[in-house]
């Protein structure tokens, strides 16, 4: 028999739940909100770049799931250590992970990058839909590297119990994605502008995140009763 006994409402585990979860979910929320915005951008220079972004967005999901598993399974880890006294080994974890995921999403950037072309034709039969595809990949396979390594940092966080840095790392990348799209776009580059966008924020927040928790892990301590919660 299975004994089922009532589990009351814990304030301290649900306000920790909440410090934790809540800049995540808006850190998510925001890159939809910048994503919707680059897409009438787009819509404006032809529904085509629409279609691109889609079938871009498609491809890069690949590596974008991988690398998902990878900031799992960086949390647990990290925060299996915290909770058992060893903060300090943190940065291994977090350095560990961001090794293993290279060795898969690193070469299949790449190889997307180099092969935009014949890779788009399975998506789509319109050729201005094909090349802009293409082209996105081709500015966006290099840097998938970097986003795996956003992941791993935001999993790293999550399992040190502070995702604030996460949040201001990652919202000053998304917002900076609008007018540096505007602007590369109206300098002549066109949709091409938008792609160099996506790629350069990914780049600045991959790397900001991971050294912020770097920096945070070796100077700085986890929240004290979160240890005591996975105690």
């Amino acid at each position: 028999r299975v004994a089922v006994r009532p589990c009351g409402v814990q304030p301290r585990v649900c306000w920790r739940l909440f410090a934790v979860g809540a800049p995540m979910a808006t850190s998510g929320l925001l890159f939809c909100g910048v994503y919707l915005a680059l897409s009438r951008m787009l819509a404006g220079m032809g529904v085509a770049y629409i279609a691109a972004l889609g079938i871009g967005h498609r491809i890069e999901s690949i590596a974008y799931e991988f690398c998902e598993g990878f900031e799992v399974a960086t949390a647990a880890l990290v925060g299996q250590n915290v909770g058992a006294g060893r903060a300090g080994r943190a940065w291994q974890v977090a350095r560990a992970a961001a090794r293993q995921m290279a060795l898969f999403v690193l070469p299949f950037g790449c190889g997307v990058a180099l092969l935009a072309g014949p890779v788009c034709s399975a998506f789509s039969g319109s050729p201005v839909v094909r090349e802009a595809a293409a082209q996105y990949l081709r500015w966006n396979g290099g840097v998938f590297f970097f986003m795996g390594l956003e992941l791993v940092a935001e999993g790293a966080f999550t399992g040190w119990g502070r995702t604030m840095p996460a949040l201001l790392s990652g919202a000053a990348g998304n917002l900076l994605r609008v007018p540096l799209a505007a602007g590369l776009a109206a300098s002549g580059m066109g949709a091409n502008g938008v792609w160099a966008a996506i790629a350069l924020t990914t780049v600045l927040k991959g790397l900001l995140k991971l050294l912020w928790f770097r920096r945070m892990s070796v100077r700085g301590q986890p929240p004290s009763e979160l240890a005591a919660l996975a105690g």
